[in-house]
């Protein structure tokens, strides 16, 4: 391995920083990159389908992530 090629020593990163940069990582992947390498089956398709049109329609209600969290937390 050259000089130049040497691996990143995550460790001297802060928890914050790290984070940071997996967002990067996460953000430089295109759906179509994505869609490619990790599929769906048809019927992971037609469940995200049927609940999407469940709350286009109004049969289902959303949450705020901070309130659903708040009661899963609850539940324990």
């Amino acid at each position: 391995m050259t000089e130049s090629h040497k691996p990143f020593d995550y460790s001297r990163l802060s928890a914050a920083e790290r984070i940071s940069l997996a967002q990067e990582l996460w953000a430089s992947v295109s759906e179509q990159e994505i869609a490619e390498l990790c599929p769906l089956t048809p019927e992971q398709v037609a469940e995200i389908e049927r609940r999407c049109a469940a709350v286009d329609s109004g049969q289902v209600q959303c949450i705020p992530w901070d309130e659903a969290l708040r009661q899963l937390r609850e539940r324990r």
